[in-house]
C-alpha cells in the first residue's frame, strides 16, 4: 500500500470527486473530525463500562459517516453517505439517558480525577473545538436543519 500520491505538493489534495486546495474548509473539518474520533477512541480505550464503550463506538461510526458526507462531492455522494436525522435523535436520547443517571456538577469540572474521565472530556473538547458543530442548527421541535455551513461551502 502506497501512503503518498507521488504528485508532489502543489497545495492541493483529493476529495471524493474533485481536487481542492489544502486550505479548503472541508479539509480542516475532516482533520478536526479525525482528531475528535481519535480522542473518543482514547476515551473508549480507557472506559470501564461495556455500555460506555459501545456508545463511543457508535459515536465514532457516526463521525466517520459525517466525514464521508463532507469528503464526497454533491454529485458523487451516495444517499447512504448522508447522516440521517435518526442519528441525531440517537445522540440526543443517549445523552438524556446518561444525564438521567448521573448528578451533573454545579461548578466547573477540573478534568483529571480519573484517566477515563479525562480522556472522555478531552474527546468532547476536541469535537467542540473543531468548529464543525456550529453548522448544525435545530428547529424548536428538535429536528435537524442542515445549514450551508454543514457542507462547509
Amino acid at each position: 500500500m502506497q501512503l503518498y500520491t507521488g504528485r508532489g505538493d502543489q497545495g492541493t489534495t483529493d476529495l471524493l470527486g474533485e481536487r481542492v486546495g489544502k486550505d479548503d474548509p472541508r479539509i480542516a473539518a475532516l482533520g478536526a473530525l479525525d482528531e475528535a474520533t481519535s480522542a473518543i477512541g482514547l476515551g473508549r480505550a480507557h472506559a470501564t463500562s461495556d455500555e460506555t464503550k459501545e456508545m463511543l463506538v457508535v459515536a465514532q461510526r457516526d463521525l466517520y459517516q459525517v466525514m464521508a458526507e463532507i469528503a464526497f462531492t454533491d454529485r458523487l455522494r451516495p444517499a447512504a453517505y448522508t447522516l440521517g436525522e435518526d442519528r441525531v435523535l440517537w445522540l440526543e436520547a443517549a445523552t438524556d439517558a446518561i444525564t438521567a443517571r448521573i448528578e451533573l456538577a454545579r461548578e466547573f469540572i477540573l478534568p483529571g480525577d480519573s484517566i477515563p474521565g479525562a480522556a472522555r472530556y478531552s474527546s468532547f473538547r476536541a469535537f467542540a473545538a473543531s468548529g464543525v458543530a456550529p453548522g448544525l442548527r435545530y428547529s424548536k421541535r428538535g429536528k435537524t436543519k442542515r445549514s450551508d455551513e454543514r457542507r462547509l461551502r
